[in-house]
């Protein structure tokens, strides 16, 4: 649709002639559109060419968890925006179903292969997630899988490590 403001009933017509008064007070013609398919983080691959893959941004429903882990196993991105896609992971996984759905996406093979990342705070986000995902016992079951809990370990056992990360590999082995 279109959407314009309704400056054309407030100000008088002899105003309105004035070129400084149009360019500050024209609205702005806005095309939108209200379907979700539309939108990028909703919309399946393969992408238009005016949508960016890489963006962080956050879906609700079906594309949700595929988007986070489309962009955890985008190795191109920077740290930063690792950073960022584990703190939405981070938020999406306290809620018990999302844990599960997580697992079945194979979500977490993309964290794992962040676990050993040389940026501190990437290995934060990634080790918050696996402790959450280790309350589970589906989580549990895929860790054991793929060997994280040497690595949760060796981790834990890592005085340089920062505590945080210490603290969520202790929760994690607790957990398993």
């Amino acid at each position: 649709g279109f959407y314009l403001t309704d400056c054309e009933s407030i100000f008088p017509p002899s105003l309105k002639k004035n070129h400084v008064f149009a360019e500050m007070y024209t609205p702005a013609l806005h095309r939108v559109s209200d379907h979700l398919k539309d939108r990028h983080p909703y919309m399946d691959p393969p992408f238009r060419k005016d949508v960016d893959p890489t963006e962080i941004a956050v879906a609700f429903g079906r594309r949700s968890l595929p988007k986070l882990i489309d962009l955890l196993n985008n190795q191109s991105l920077p740290a930063s925006s690792f950073v960022e896609t584990l703190k939405h992971v981070n938020d999406l996984l306290p809620h018990q179903e999302t844990k599960i759905e997580w697992i079945e996406q194979h979500g977490t093979e993309a964290i794992v292969n962040h676990f050993q990342d040389t940026d501190a705070a990437v290995v934060t986000g990634a080790t918050r997630a696996l402790s959450q995902l280790a309350v589970v016992p589906q989580g549990r079951d895929i860790l054991f899988s793929l060997n994280c809990g040497e690595k949760l370990l060796q981790k834990y056992s890592d005085q340089s490590a920062l505590p945080e990360i210490r603290l969520n590999c202790a929760r994690a082995l607790l957990q398993s």
